[in-house]
């Protein structure tokens, strides 16, 4: 369109009709997207010098001095995590010179850090590949069974009020301001335990009651009473009970206890919620759909607890230990990083 109005600038002016007619006709033939009086007058100037090719004239960079190039390059090979910021005060350039010769000429790219529980030494991550291989064969072998002979969970605070994350504005300037959530605020702590079939136990903690290794071994037993309600049969293979590290689970009494329940153990790499179902998937979603509620009472927040968990479909639960599996094989690729 502007490209046409150049054109039909210069057949106007050739007619020798003024500035003001030529605006009038364009107005009348283009409406709001005519040019302006002003832009009219401009091109008539560049036709009157002698401009015939009324397209825009790319524009001339200068040559780049490779110098700074390389003083960029050689600013981040030793820090990653500079400032485009720090590194022009420092070479005592501008920031946009920076961040161009890092984006157009070395070709990279500014992310966020990845976000770790722990910084993984050489042994651990060997330990990770070798207990996800473990993990794996497990997994696989009980993915004819649709994964009910695995029962997983972990423990975690749940809040009485999540803030709602997201918010419906017009501009960026009617956003709400949205506080850190702080351990003065009311939360109750859950244990929520699981199979490919759906949810087996819930547990509230109650006010008062530490958790420790005889609640953590009264947490089994309630699992054992699920599973078995008449007892285990002998002809009946043992359930695999998964769980993470932490020192209520991996204690003496609790190992002791274990010897001779009804459940054979998973073992779980240190430091590794990245392959736990409870912290890479339910966790989070159930919490996500608690947003936005502000729940009274401790029986409001676990009534909608229970109300989340029964309202996931069972293919809901199979797609957890499906990713669980997705999640260990690139443990193994990757030679025992993080997710």
């Amino acid at each position: 369109m502007e490209i046409e109005q150049r054109y039909a600038c210069a057949f106007c002016y050739r007619r020798d009709m003024k500035a003001e007619q030529i605006a009038e006709i364009f107005e009348e033939t283009y409406g709001e997207q005519a040019y302006s009086i002003d832009s009219i007058r401009y091109w008539i100037r560049q036709i009157k010098v002698g401009r015939t090719n009324l397209h825009d004239q790319p524009v001339r960079e200068k040559p780049k001095d490779d110098g700074i190039t390389v003083a960029v390059k050689n600013m981040i090979d030793n820090n990653p995590l500079f400032s485009a910021r720090q590194i022009a005060k420092m070479l005592g350039i501008s920031p946009s010179t920076v961040v161009d010769r890092l984006t157009n000429v070395l070709g990279y790219h500014c992310y966020q850090t990845k976000w770790v529980p722990h910084v993984l030494n050489d042994v651990q991550k060997k330990n990770r590949v070798i207990l996800a291989k473990s993990m794996l064969g497990i997994l696989h072998n009980e993915q004819r069974t649709h994964f009910c002979n695995i029962v997983t969970g972990d423990e975690s605070w749940f809040l009485y009020q999540y803030t709602q994350s997201s918010q419906w504005v017009i501009s960026k300037d009617e956003l709400l301001n949205r506080t850190i959530k702080t351990n003065m605020q009311r939360k109750m702590f859950v244990t929520i335990f699981f199979n490919g079939d759906g949810v087996v136990l819930v547990d509230f903690l109650p006010k008062g009651v530490k958790f420790n290794s005889d609640y953590f071994i009264n947490i089994i037993t309630q699992i054992d009473e699920k599973i078995y309600p008449q007892g285990r049969s002998p002809r009946c293979v043992r359930k695999i009970l998964h769980y993470d590290n932490s020192p209520c689970h991996k204690s003496k009494k609790v190992n002791d206890f274990l010897l001779n329940s009804n459940f054979r153990t998973m073992k779980h790499p240190a430091y590794s919620p990245d392959i736990a179902p409870s912290d890479f998937g339910l966790f989070g979603t159930v919490k996500e759909k608690l947003e936005g509620v502000e729940h009274a009472t401790e029986k409001d927040l676990q009534d909608h607890i229970i109300e989340i968990l029964n309202s996931f479909p069972k293919s809901y639960w199979k797609s957890l230990f499906m990713e669980w599996i997705e999640r260990l094989e690139k443990v193994i690729t990757t030679n025992g990083n993080y997710i």
